[in-house]
């Protein structure tokens, strides 16, 4: 992680001048290298398609109370749902933020090892309170999952991969998780000090792209000085952020950036964004001949190109006792982040996993 001083922007517009490819590519290996985040600018698809998610989004965080606990995340086993303020922490502080969180829909019947429940279902508001909200965002999530189909490739080419060897690590129909948050402007009277929107994290994804909604600067990036720098929004872009599977899977060659949110200044008006994240199978273990195989091709080709020590497969992505695959690491984190679910859904994950660790 280098000592950048401000966030840099990827013009994916660039593509389609060949004789800029070069530049982009050099480009985006300073990106997943040195920051692991940026802004993504010239987009596969026009404005409307942020516009109309904006629109949809402040329509369901101004439902009633009653009709937006009506998809509670503890109704079914796939932390897919609405989340209450005052019901997430981060770094053991609450976190002050509502968010619904739905995924890309897959086609058959969820069945299989526990982790499979992550597919699914997704909760969506009933078309006769949001009539359109439910094709709208599907529509973006279509168009959001292009774009990262395009940084995807062009993380490969940087770092010397072959982009099929990388997208072998992925399903074909694989899933993306939208969330899209409210962070509630605070009452005049709050105290400052009091307050955190979403406390400094990696995000446990492959990658996550997000979309500032509201004109609020609160999105911030640590360098490698531990200095937090502004990701204010900037229209029309989308912000792409390097998450732990994006960091492990490439041998540390892009790194995975650390991030938060600060909370709004007291009296501040209330700011959303949309986030899609993407991660690699949940079937992937490192167990699997054929998925080592592939890892070594990857470690040999990021090696090559690589300028000082070697990289070596993060702990994120080896196994751990009965969280053998990154499905059931992926599961694992979510029972901890949502204990009352896990009661629920997932008691077998509540029993010790291995080396002392144990659930809560």
């Amino acid at each position: 992680m280098s000592d950048f001083t401000t966030i840099p922007t990827l013009d994916l517009s660039l593509l389609k001048d060949p004789g800029a490819r070069k530049t982009l590519i050099l480009h985006m290996l300073h990106i997943v290298r040195d920051v692991g985040m940026c802004y993504v600018t010239g987009l596969p698809f026009g404005p409307e398609v942020f516009d109309k998610a904006k629109v949809e989004c402040e329509a369901f965080f101004n439902l009633p109370t009653e009709e937006k606990t009506k998809l509670d995340i503890a109704n079914v086993p796939g932390f897919l749902g609405y989340t209450a303020v005052g019901t997430e922490y981060t770094n053991n502080k609450i976190d002050t933020r509502e968010h619904l969180t739905v995924a890309h829909p897959i086609p058959g019947e969820i069945v299989g090892p526990a982790y499979q429940n992550l597919w699914g279902p997704s909760q969506w508001p009933d078309s006769s309170v949001l009539s359109d909200f439910t094709p709208s965002f599907k529509n973006y999530m279509e168009e959001v999952a292009r774009v990262e189909k395009m940084l995807r490739g062009l993380m490969a080419e940087a770092i010397g991969v072959n982009p099929a060897t990388l997208n072998s690590l992925f399903d074909h129909n694989q899933q993306y998780r939208m969330r899209m948050i409210k962070y509630p402007g605070p009452p005049a009277t709050a105290s400052a000090e009091d307050l955190q929107a979403l406390g400094p994290h990696q995000d446990h994804t492959f990658t996550t792209l997000i979309n500032q909604v509201t004109d609020h600067v609160a999105l911030q990036a640590c360098n490698g000085k531990g200095q937090w720098i502004d990701c204010p929004p900037k229209p029309g872009s989308l912000v792409f952020v390097v998450g732990k599977s994006g960091q492990a899977a490439t041998y540390g060659a892009c790194s995975a950036a650390v991030h938060r949110v600060v909370a709004l200044a007291p009296g501040s008006t209330a700011r959303y964004s949309i986030s899609v994240g993407t991660n690699l199978r949940y079937d992937l273990s490192v167990l699997s001949p054929s998925t080592k195989q592939t890892f070594d091709a990857i470690q040999r080709d990021v090696n090559a190109g690589r300028i000082g020590t070697e990289g070596h497969l993060d702990e994120y992505l080896n196994p751990l006792g009965s969280l053998d695959t990154l499905g059931m690491k992926v599961l694992n984190n979510y029972c901890l982040s949502y204990p009352d679910i896990m009661k629920r859904w997932h008691p077998e994950m509540a029993r010790p996993i291995a080396s002392g660790v144990s659930g809560p």
